[in-house]
């Protein structure tokens, strides 16, 4: 019997308390750079924020809210503009970094002179008119970026009206043609699937009309704003559900998007103001944490410079400022990159939840936190009665006994 199976009966047997995470055969392969994902967001020209987001170990890149849309790049027929586009790919590949382009937002001239959504004028909700206009589109961004943009999602949050309001079995055949295109330019080519928001039943019915046929990955936005970042471990559980109800269980499974728009603070809901840096570090490095233990292949944090996000990782006043959630997700990285999930799990009456990991150097270490309250936790015997824990936002810490006091803020100790 597998030894990971035979330790999860153990583990049941003990305890009705312990849950374990849907750590699949995926989980154990070396976590890549490319898992860390960010967006560049805004962008009038490829500088400042792509040159200081290469220092936060991510190697994925996704272009949403770029200029880079239908709309912008073709604004008349036939009449491309990819100035700002060869910029941000040519930045991403000198960086090492993939790069997800999400398609869709057509310009006003494709869906008959018209525009619908509240966004503003880098938004179209409408489906385009002409599939040919559509066909010419995807083929043309195809050709011209074969080798270096791999990755193409099809739509940004089609389950929100303002963002798509054609139908269902229009967007599978958006989906379809350009899958056909992408893979005829190149064989390489990955389709994402339209990536929904907080909606499994979209995504259900997308993939049962025929969207499961033309995809390869599984495109999600996992926003819990303003609750805490493990209410997205059963959103998570709901769209791997949906997944293998819809014979795609076996495709990775990328959470493309996510922040905090706003968040809870002493009991009263604030979306004025932005998150506390130890909360936000917290939130973020714990939202990392958990897409990982429970088996999401990319985690992309929205964004870089997204002036919504209750999370900045550089100052507004100064980019050039480094913020303390920057120095997390530099940590988060260091810490999983080159590493290999060994479990997750989490004791719901103990409030505790535990990342198992091989680290890159071949050291078993544990990555532990709780949501509120401090507590006390007792380190496996399989680790040193004394020796040092190191939080994710830099402080070393000595234990003894093998107690640590844990909180919010993750720790990682490791097997001396």
């Amino acid at each position: 019997m597998n030894s990971r199976y035979s330790w999860l009966i153990k583990i049941l047997l003990i305890s009705t308390l312990f849950v374990l995470s849907s750590c699949d055969s995926k989980s154990k392969d070396v976590i890549r750079s490319n898992f860390f994902g960010i967006h560049i967001n805004n962008s009038k020209s490829p500088s400042t924020e792509a040159d200081l987001s290469n220092h936060l170990g991510n190697g994925s890149i996704r272009l949403w809210d770029a200029r880079v849309s239908w709309r912008h790049l073709e604004p008349q027929k036939g009449r491309f503009n990819f100035e700002l586009l060869d910029g941000l790919v040519a930045r991403a590949i000198k960086n090492n970094q993939e790069i997800v382009l999400t398609m869709g937002q057509p310009p006003d001239w494709a869906t008959g002179g018209k525009a619908l959504t509240p966004f503003g004028t880098g938004y179209n909700s409408l489906p385009p008119e002409n599939i040919e206009d559509w066909r010419n589109y995807v083929r043309t961004v195809a050709e011209r970026y074969k080798g270096q943009i791999k990755y193409y999602e099809i739509w940004n949050e089609p389950n929100l009206k303002d963002f798509y309001s054609g139908s269902i079995i229009e967007l599978v055949n958006l989906t379809r043609e350009a899958n056909q295109i992408l893979k005829r330019i190149d064989p390489e080519n990955k389709v994402i699937s339209p990536s929904v928001t907080g909606d499994a039943t979209y995504l259900n019915d997308y993939l049962r009309l025929g969207g499961n046929k033309v995809v390869d990955i599984i495109g999600v936005h996992l926003y819990v704003s303003p609750e805490l970042p493990e209410k997205s471990i059963s959103m998570i559980k709901k769209y791997k559900e949906v997944m293998l109800k819809n014979k795609v269980g076996e495709i990775p499974l990328w959470n493309t998007e996510w922040t905090w728009l706003n968040f809870m603070l002493d009991g009263k809901f604030n979306d004025t103001q932005i998150m506390p840096e130890t909360m936000a570090s917290a939130y973020l490095a714990r939202k990392f944490f958990i897409d990982v233990g429970m088996g999401i292949d990319r985690s992309f944090f929205y964004g870089f410079n997204y002036g919504a996000s209750k999370i900045r990782l550089v100052d507004d006043t100064n980019p050039k400022l480094i913020l303390m959630p920057s120095v997390a997700y530099k940590n988060v990285t260091s810490w999983l990159t080159g590493a290999q999930v060994l479990d997750f799990s989490y004791n719901n009456r103990r409030d505790t939840y535990k990342l198992s990991i091989l680290s890159s150097e071949g050291k078993k270490a544990l990555i532990i936190w709780t949501k509120n309250s401090l507590k006390e936790f007792k380190i496996p015997s399989d680790f040193d009665e004394e020796g040092k824990y190191y939080s994710v936002i830099g402080e070393v810490k000595e234990y003894h006994k093998r107690k640590v006091q844990l909180t919010d803020i993750p720790i990682i100790v490791y097997e001396q």
